[in-house]
Order: C-alpha cells, then sequence, then structure tokens
C-alpha cells in the first residue's frame, strides 16, 4: 500500500542548511507530541486554535500585511524578553517541525510565517507560546501551569 500522506519538509529548510544555522528538523511523532502538549496546557477551540480569552495574562495583536506582522512578533518577542530552544509548526500537520533557538527564529520570521496560514512558536521547557492566525491576529500566552505559578 502506498502512503500518500509523505511528511513535508519546510520550504526554507534547505535556506537554513545553506547558511549552516544550527537547527534540528523534527519528526511526525514530535510534531504529536507538541500538540499534546499544545492541548494539554492551553484550551483550543472548535476551529483549533487557542481560545486566548481563557488564557489569562495574554495579548493578541491585530496586523493587516507583512511588516505589521513582523512587528508585531519582534515586539512580543522584545517586550516578553522571549528566548531558548523553540519548536516550530504549522497548521499543515504533515510539515515537519523545526527545533531551533530565538536567534534563528527571529532571522528567518518572514520564511517561517509564509510557511503556511497558521504558525505556533513554542517554548515547552518555558512554557508559552506565540499563534500566528490567519485572520490577521499575532498572540501570545503562557501555559495554564505558568499561569498558575504567577
Amino acid at each position: 500500500m502506498i502512503n500518500k500522506y509523505k511528511p513535508q519538509i519546510p520550504y526554507f529548510v534547505e535556506q537554513l542548511r545553506q547558511s549552516g544555522e544550527d537547527f534540528e528538523l523534527l519528526t511526525i511523532q514530535d510534531l504529536e507530541a507538541n500538540t499534546e502538549w499544545l492541548e494539554s496546557n492551553f484550551p483550543i477551540t472548535f476551529a483549533g486554535r487557542i481560545d486566548w480569552q481563557k488564557v489569562p495574562q495574554s495579548f493578541c495583536i491585530k496586523y493587516s500585511d507583512y511588516d505589521e506582522l513582523l512587528s508585531a512578533f519582534a515586539k512580543i518577542v522584545s517586550e516578553q524578553q522571549l528566548e531558548g530552544n523553540l519548536i516550530l509548526s504549522w497548521s499543515n500537520g504533515l510539515t515537519l517541525p523545526i527545533r531551533a533557538n530565538m536567534n534563528v527564529v527571529k532571522k528567518y520570521a518572514e520564511e517561517i510565517f509564509e510557511e503556511d496560514w497558521d504558525t505556533w512558536i513554542c517554548n515547552e521547557q518555558d512554557q508559552w507560546i506565540i499563534e500566528n492566525h490567519h485572520d490577521g491576529e499575532i498572540c501570545f500566552g503562557k501555559c495554564r501551569t505558568a499561569n498558575e505559578k504567577l
């Protein structure tokens, strides 16, 4: 039997390889584990996005084009002082996730957001996530357990 659902490598991976960036291409199993982490730490709507109204101390920024998206992303990273090893995933469940540090993510933010309609950038260790939704909104919040410690 032929498996018609082949995992896909994100388009910009070759660019990362050619520039010698430090990153790791993860597996579908890693994506499943990351999805479980997300679903156990954030309320999810029926449409599959995070229900930000139920995440204490979270916020969203509306944008209308890529320049505004990139500016909003940079603002979130700067104001929240985000860093660390991150997992990048997209709405296409066949696109393999990537693990990279914040410096790589900042440098390739445009390529990361252009990869698919929706993007999640999370730090499981520090328990936060950024969700870029195709309706023109980028949001930031901390996990339920991280909020309980506040």
